[in-house]
């Protein structure tokens, strides 16, 4: 269990979740003393919401890849499952790299009035809300889990990438968005049918994605299972390697 300085609340909320509710005991680290971890010895690592660029350098980044690779579970939440995706999972990416000319060219930008300035900012701010989201029901994350409609706490500014696996996604915002609070227009366009858990195997272990913190404040119980799961049945994710126009093939 890695600790991030940037978000002891969350951090706490889930020790506070597996060792009075599960009765599972944590290792709590902070993500600085990563270096000198001996990750064989820990089934498990969550990366809570928090700043890791600076904190996790290369090698342990190499580390945390065989480890994976080995059997072990990497869980991140919202700004720790971006890390993943940006710095872990990069090889995702390969053969998708910004070309210098699209690093130089740059969008033509609108011209706004002034006095819009502080409307604009708030639209860009998502403070906490309700959205309606989608469970796969058959995924071994959703384990106890009997409605396929959901409702995930949204606070903050991380939005998962869509996976390349259409296995990988047992939980998903629907098109509708907006359960409960305020959602600007911004927050709509950007947040419908957008992933909230992703959910994907690599080598014998599993990496595991949460776009929003399923625990919020330790009293949002109705996700709290997605993120327990995450622990005990995260050895039940298989390898699912068709890809998306392999699907849509063998519908037709």
């Amino acid at each position: 269990f890695i600790s991030s300085q940037f978000d002891a609340y969350q951090a706490g909320s889930i020790w506070h979740m597996f060792d009075t509710q599960v009765y599972l005991p944590l290792t709590k680290v902070y993500s600085h003393q990563l270096s000198r971890m001996q990750f064989s010895d820990y089934s498990h690592i969550i990366l809570p919401n928090g700043e890791y660029k600076n904190s996790i350098n290369k090698k342990t980044v190499a580390a945390l890849k065989d480890w994976v690779k080995a059997g072990g579970t990497l869980i991140g939440l919202q700004k720790g499952a971006q890390y993943i995706e940006n710095h872990l999972q990069a090889k995702d990416e390969k053969g998708k790299e910004t070309s210098k000319e699209d690093k130089i060219a740059k969008k033509e930008t609108e011209r706004l009035s002034y006095a819009d300035y502080e409307k604009n900012q708030a639209e860009r701010v998502l403070g906490g809300a309700i959205v309606s989201a989608d469970a796969d029901l058959t995924h071994p994350l959703a384990f106890g889990t009997k409605n396929s409609t959901q409702y995930a706490l949204m606070k903050g500014s991380s939005v998962l990438k869509t996976s390349d696996n259409p296995f990988a996604t047992p939980l998903q915002i629907t098109e509708k968005v907006k359960a409960a609070g305020f959602v600007s227009d911004h927050w709509l366009v950007k947040l419908k049918s957008k992933p909230l858990v992703v959910a994907e195997k690599s080598g014998r272990g599993q990496v595991i994605k949460f776009g929003f913190n399923p625990n919020f404040r330790a009293f949002w119980k109705g996700t709290q299972q997605w993120l327990i799961n995450a622990v005990f049945q995260s050895k039940l994710i298989r390898h699912t390697n068709l890809s998306k126009e392999e699907v849509e093939d063998s519908h037709h």
